[in-house]
């Protein structure tokens, strides 16, 4: 009898003990995936939404990603990794961070004052769904801005766009605010 009663105390330690490691456990699995989206974001996420705001043509971080990204894989696959299949996410994964650097050092560095630039508009279009867009090239940089908030009459008649934007530390503008203008 006391052996049942033995059994039955150390089956209860168990389930306590296995019910707290759970709820632990979903906490410990919830951050790791908040933390997962987190980094996704900083990796890839990053880069385009501070590439959309910024006056630099997609060559320089294109070139400036694959040339980091090449040297990084080549270090890992040498010193760590024998499987050159790995390589391309190495690639993509480096040169993407390292994108993500430089549009961080460009905007955090940057200018404070506001500068006003007067582009003219090559092109306009609209989508069935969404803003208004306008096609820009200054300085060499072809750029599509989402004109949002603008009448057709505005939007249709415009003929050049005034940009709000403050120089980055690297050199690249960082457009602020974007008004369509006669």
């Amino acid at each position: 009898m006391k052996r049942n009663s033995d059994f039955k105390r150390r089956a209860k330690l168990r389930v306590a003990k296995s019910l707290t490691k759970s709820k632990l456990g979903w906490k410990k699995e919830f951050l790791r995936g908040l933390l997962t989206l987190g980094g996704l974001f900083i990796v890839f996420g990053y880069p385009i939404w501070r590439f959309q705001s910024t006056l630099v043509p997609l060559s320089i971080p294109l070139i400036c990603g694959v040339v980091f990204g090449l040297g990084v894989a080549a270090f890992v696959l040498k010193k760590y990794v024998t499987i050159w299949l790995l390589s391309v996410p190495i690639i993509i994964a480096s040169g993407s961070l390292f994108c993500s650097l430089l549009f961080f050092i460009n905007t955090v560095f940057a200018d404070s004052k506001i500068v006003n630039i007067k582009v003219p508009i090559t092109e306009r279009y609209r989508l069935r769904r969404g803003s208004p867009r306008v096609f820009i090239q200054y300085e060499g940089i072809s750029k599509t801005l989402n004109v949002t908030g603008t009448e057709k009459e505005l939007f249709d008649s415009a003929h050049y766009v005034m940009l709000s934007a403050k120089k980055g530390a690297l050199g690249y503008y960082i457009i602020k605010d974007e008004e369509l203008t006669y």
